[in-house]
């Protein structure tokens, strides 16, 4: 009967303790292409490219977003939902349209897309997106 209750306080003091070891782990997780505070890393997009109502490859993007502004930063991590959403509809619409198969990807209008994306997105400028990589995959 002893021990049960010192458990209970034991659990309540070692759980913080836990959740905080286990933040920065989650923050260790997020891609990163520099040290840079102002830089905010953003997984790879991917969108498929079809012709003839059939898909005959995919594009996949990696990029960042280079945002100095902290509140802004603030803004941007928090709207990441609804700016991914932008972003693969833009890609989307580069990949479906724009995009000549089997012909090198234009970088400069995917970046001024996704540029475009994030601006009508936040509502204000200030965030600059950084390519990383652009690669397409045709289908087998």
């Amino acid at each position: 009967m002893t021990r049960r209750r010192w458990i209970a306080p034991f659990l309540c003091l070692l759980l913080p303790a836990m959740l905080a070891v286990a933040a920065p782990a989650q923050a260790a997780n997020e891609p990163r292409a520099t040290s840079a505070p102002s830089y905010v890393g953003v997984p790879s997009l991917s969108a498929s490219i079809s012709r003839n109502y059939r898909a005959v490859g995919m594009v996949t993007v990696d990029f960042g977003l280079d945002v100095p502004d902290a509140a802004l930063r603030g803004r941007v991590q928090g709207m990441m939902p609804r700016l991914r959403d932008a972003w693969r509809t833009a890609l989307a619409d580069y990949a479906a349209n724009r995009y000549e198969f089997m012909a090198v990807p234009d970088a400069d209008q995917i970046a001024r897309m996704l540029q475009q994306a994030t601006d009508r997105t936040l509502g204000v400028a200030g965030a600059r997106i950084t390519l990383t990589s652009i690669m397409v995959q045709p289908s087998r």
